[in-house]
């Protein structure tokens, strides 16, 4: 639970705060270097958190249950995002199609952290009296 706890809050402080004010403060080559640097340790921490929660879910409740399988799906979002959609929005930068990638990734960057708390609460309703 603390685990989710802490991921969601990373997540969601890395997905709405830090490029916001990155976007605002820094020029594009800055940003390019500063986003090149920090969203690459980002996507590390959420493709831990999604694979010690499907581990998790799979030891509790079995690789059927809602508690194993959303966070088995944020972690391939996450791999998504990270492997494919990553390079792109950072080559994108400056351009028109960098809005578009952007909110793609913020995206799923949003449907993984819904689908940690899913699972939280799925792992939660099985064990509560």
């Amino acid at each position: 639970m603390a685990l989710v706890g802490f991921a969601l809050g990373v997540g969601a402080f890395f997905t709405f705060v830090v490029p916001e004010v990155a976007f605002s403060v820094l020029g594009p080559h800055a940003l390019d270097a500063f986003l090149a640097a920090m969203f690459p340790r980002f996507y590390v921490m959420a493709t831990i958190v999604a694979a010690a929660l499907t581990v998790i879910g799979s030891i509790g409740f079995g690789v059927r249950h809602l508690a194993t399988l959303a966070p088995a799906v944020a972690l391939l979002l996450t791999l998504i995002a990270w492997i494919w959609l990553l390079p792109m929005v950072q080559a994108a930068i400056g351009t028109a199609a960098f809005g578009l990638l952007h909110g793609l990734s913020l995206g799923m960057d949003m449907i993984a952290m819904l689908l940690w708390l899913l699972g939280l609460v799925a792992a939660w309703r099985v064990k509560a009296p």
